[in-house]
């Protein structure tokens, strides 16, 4: 069985949980930075230093998602 299969679909789903919270982050790092920068090559800062932050805040986000062993799968 392929070790990935075996991490997300253990007893405790833990491994699952800790993909999707990545997934999550990783997609709202993306999404706020294409539309950051959208916004920024039609010439609007409107709303671009709250854009700048979420892109920031996700970063961090995964940044302890992939320190934290309690969330890490085994």
């Amino acid at each position: 069985m392929d070790a990935t299969v075996q991490k997300t679909n253990g007893p405790s789903g833990a491994g699952a949980k800790w993909e999707h919270e990545l997934r999550n982050v990783i997609n709202t790092a993306a999404v706020a930075s294409a539309l950051l920068r959208r916004s920024l090559e039609s010439g609007s800062t409107e709303g671009a230093v709250e854009l700048a932050r979420e892109v920031e805040n996700a970063c961090m986000r995964c940044g302890a998602l992939l320190r934290d062993p309690a969330w890490r799968p085994s």
